[in-house]
């Protein structure tokens, strides 16, 4: 079983950690603030690896994280 570099934890998964950021449109109107409809950009989403006890970064890419696991590129499961 792999040990998480940072708090030398045995662990058996990883977490996977995803930020998206929007943007929020922003205006004053009549003396008010008007915030539009957010939209998402999928380019500068933040996404990462993290162990699952200390939250540690692990991997930054699903490739490093099943290398770090001993997994295959075909093994996907989603834990619910």
């Amino acid at each position: 079983m792999p040990r998480c570099p940072a708090c030398g934890k045995e662990i058996t998964h990883l977490i996977y950690a995803r930020s998206i950021v929007e943007w929020i449109p922003f205006q004053v109107w009549d003396g008010k603030k008007v915030y539009g409809d957010p939209y998402p950009l999928e380019n500068d989403a933040i996404s990462q690896f993290e162990c699952p006890e200390c939250l540690k970064t692990v991997a930054k890419t699903e490739e490093e994280a099943l290398k770090f696991l001993g997994g295959k590129p075909d093994m996907v499961t989603y834990l619910s």
